[in-house]
């Protein structure tokens, strides 16, 4: 008898061949091994790179607006308005201590006592200030200059203990001008009589008075007095006021 034509099974291929477990071969390639992943060396640094700055970046912004706040923020002091009133007013209007002539306070520090203006026979103006000026051709105007309180204070002694010079004078004015200069070693303070404004006309008046203000601020260092002046040379002016003796 002949055999009995072999049955195909549909969507099988001649050539397939059966994957039973029994040990049959597979079709197809061999089975997929596991992937390995490979690190480049360098890698790690340069993702740690971003890292680092991200985190720089954030600290330099703390900074930024941390400081500023702080700034803004902080506690102030504020004075009584007593004080303030005193900060405001010059040294030279309100009071300045009384000063030797080697420029020892003859007050306790704190206590201030005003310039005098008057004594018996004699009346003095303020202290006023011309101009001061530093080397060279450039000449700061009034309103910018600083004062010399201490200084003021011995110029108006000076003038005030020697009223009785202008005795026999007739009474009047005396427009007193001064120039101060702190780099000037010999003569740093020099006193001159002004001719206009004057009421006294005596000459042997007007030569008296200057001999005897003069000796007296003989003894009147100027480098020892106002030792936080500002400019190196001050011109200064003031009336004296006789009355009839």
């Amino acid at each position: 008898m002949a055999d009995p034509p072999s049955v195909r099974r549909p969507g099988s291929s001649p050539d397939s061949r059966g994957s039973s477990p029994d040990g049959g071969e597979r079709s197809g390639g061999p089975p997929s091994e596991p992937k390995v992943l490979v690190v480049k060396p360098g890698a790690a640094e340069a993702d740690r790179a971003p890292r680092i700055q991200l985190v720089a970046g954030l600290l330099l912004l703390l900074v930024l607006v941390v400081v500023p706040l702080y700034l803004w923020r902080r506690p102030r002091v504020v004075r009584p308005e007593s004080e303030a009133d005193d900060a405001a007013t010059p040294a030279s209007l309100a009071s300045v201590p009384v000063l030797g002539a080697q420029g020892d306070a003859a007050a306790p520090l704190g206590v201030p006592i005003p310039i005098p203006r008057a004594r018996e026979g004699i009346s003095v103006t303020e202290v006023k200030t011309l101009e001061c000026h530093d080397p060279g051709p450039k000449h700061t105007p009034a309103s910018d200059c600083d004062r010399l309180p201490a200084f003021e204070r011995a110029l108006v002694e000076a003038i005030l203990e020697n009223a009785a010079c202008a005795a026999g004078g007739g009474g009047g004015d005396i427009v007193w001008l001064v120039d101060a200069s702190y780099q000037r070693k010999k003569t740093p303070i020099q006193l001159s009589a002004a001719k206009e404004g004057r009421t006294i006309k005596n000459p042997k008046v007007i030569a008296t008075c200057l001999t005897a203000v003069k000796k007296s601020l003989t003894n009147v260092q100027l480098e020892l007095l106002d030792k936080t002046h500002a400019h190196a040379r001050y011109k200064l002016e003031l009336t004296a006021t006789y009355a009839v003796r």
